[in-house]
């Protein structure tokens, strides 16, 4: 697809949105205005205890803590989604020309 027909599409998908969103914001001007002050105090807080964990913690900690994130996000992907199953857990069967070693695990 031309690069020049992709853009045009862009360009019309927001023009379009942003005339629903506006219109959406007229009716509802309480509700908009909440959800703008909600998601800045939420940006705010966020920053602030980003900076102050990078500025008490090492490196390593942080590295750390990033491993026991994904390794959270993964249990509760498990638990919630029942994803991780089965063979995709495991991943998928040894089928090489490996000692025996391999083979145990396929």
């Amino acid at each position: 697809m031309p690069t020049l027909v992709r853009f045009s599409r862009r360009a019309l998908w927001a023009v379009l949105l942003r005339s629903l969103i506006t219109e959406y914001a007229q009716q509802n001007m309480g509700s908009t205005m909440g959800i703008l002050l909600f998601g800045s105090m939420l940006a705010l807080v966020y920053n602030v205890i980003l900076f102050l964990t990078i500025k008490t913690l090492t490196g390593v900690t942080m590295n750390v803590m990033g491993n026991v994130k994904i390794i959270f996000l993964l249990l509760m992907s498990r638990l919630t989604l029942g994803e991780l199953s089965g063979a995709h857990a495991t991943g998928p069967p040894c089928r090489c020309r490996a000692p025996p070693a391999c083979k145990a695990f396929g």
